[in-house]
């Protein structure tokens, strides 16, 4: 798993910049924010499940964690259809 700068794991791959970072560049902006947004969303839930102890918030914030990733993909293939 990746960390962000914080030092949170993101549970993200992402490779560095390369032409496919190019191509999604051309690819509808809204979709592009959604994705931000839900990365955003993903680094966010990381942080407070990292600093939880609660085992129901716990319980909570993975399924949050698993909510997200699955919007993540879903609008990973929604931009790679675009293309």
């Amino acid at each position: 798993m990746r960390t962000n700068s914080s030092g949170a794991h993101t549970g993200l791959r992402h490779k560095k910049k390369s032409r496919h970072a190019q191509e999604i560049t051309v690819t509808d902006p809204t979709l592009l924010d959604d994705l931000g947004n839900v990365k955003k969303d993903i680094d966010t839930i990381l942080l407070h499940l990292n600093y939880q102890t609660d085992p129901d918030l716990i319980d909570s914030y993975a399924y949050q964690l698993k909510s997200a990733y699955m919007r993540y993909k879903f609008l990973l293939r929604q931009i790679q259809k675009a293309q």
